[in-house]
């Protein structure tokens, strides 16, 4: 079977699949009014924290949706119809770099960045899902829209600030699947278990990235003795892993476990069950992390379908951009 490839790209907003730009090498569906995908819902949050879009992401293409195309289309000069093609994807992935990661300083408040950046107090609280805008913490990651969004002259103090591109920290960075690779790829390991359990410790934190989706979120391992039990780290994390299921799943997924800077094929399920050690991540237990030759607790038995998956994820090779990792 021939290798397919991952190339990581760092991103600065959280999406639910994954697009890439006319010059990539594949490309997103056309999607249109009526369709209800998780292409729409990746469109509709560019599109909300880029201030086109007035309500939050539902994953349902409607009439506010296309309302919200027609205007982004119109302001990057692009055929106004609405429709979600090639060169609308490549405009919307251009104008999602664009956006600012701005980390707070002690004694800032939210009205007041808004302020500074230009834009709506209330959107930049939805976008960033602030609850509580009185209560902005020093060294909270925020992302700015830009006013317009254009990449090439964002509006007032936010044309000043450069963009910041960090994976260790962030949940839900863009993955991008590409059919190429090349000089530079790296290929999992295909690490046995006994070895993978030394590397990944109890307490320790890892990034698992879906290889199917593209989507990735941050674990913490609880315990486990024959496999790996984690946790999502946190309530973003577990609703990133809830949209790479659609809801709580026993299905086996592959993933690359990134553990430092080493990349292992690793499978997971989907499934909270058993105790769990972090409070507030709305993930009510742990879930299972296997590796090659890892076994079930309750039986000691090899899971043919999880060793499939890992096998499945030692076949992807990997392009890792990225200028900070864990």
């Amino acid at each position: 079977m021939r290798l397919r490839f991952i190339r990581l790209v760092i991103a600065s907003i959280l999406i639910s699949f994954v697009f890439v730009a006319s010059s990539g090498e594949a490309s997103s569906p056309v999607i249109s009014e009526g369709d209800k995908n998780g292409y729409v819902w990746h469109a509709q949050e560019i599109l909300f924290a880029l201030g086109y879009l007035e309500c939050s992401p539902t994953g349902y293409f409607g009439s506010l949706t296309k309302t919200a195309v027609k205007r982004f289309q119109a302001d990057f000069g692009l055929k106004v119809d609405g429709v979600i093609g090639r060169e609308t994807w490549a405009q919307l992935y251009l104008a999602q770099k664009s956006m600012i990661e701005y980390v707070v300083k002690p004694g800032e408040t939210l009205w007041a960045l808004a302020h500074t950046f230009q834009v709506d107090v209330e959107h930049l609280a939805a976008v960033n899902k602030i609850t509580d805008p009185h209560r902005l913490m020093s060294g909270t990651k925020l992302l700015i829209p830009t006013s317009g969004s254009s990449t090439s002259s964002p509006a007032g103090a936010a044309g000043q600030a450069e963009a910041v591109v960090a994976v260790g920290g962030e949940a839900g960075s863009l993955i991008k699947l590409s059919a190429g690779g090349g000089e530079g790829y790296i290929r999992p390991e295909y690490l046995d278990w006994r070895e993978a359990n030394l590397l990944f410790p109890h307490a320790s934190i890892a990034r698992l990235i879906d290889v199917d989706t593209g989507l990735s979120f941050r674990v913490k391992r609880y315990y486990g003795h024959l496999h790996a039990d984690v946790e999502p780290l946190t309530a973003q994390d577990t609703e990133i892993m809830k949209r790479i299921y659609g809801n709580y799943s026993w299905e086996r997924r592959a993933v690359i476990v990134v553990i430092g800077e080493r990349y292992i094929a690793g499978s997971i399920n989907g499934m909270p069950h058993g105790n769990y050690s972090i409070k507030n991540n709305n993930f009510p237990g742990h879930f299972c992390l296997h590796f090659r030759n890892s076994r079930i607790h309750k039986t000691g038995l090899i899971d043919s379908a999880h060793q499939a998956a890992v096998k499945k994820a030692a076949e992807y090779q990997i392009e890792a951009v990225m200028l900070d990792r864990f």
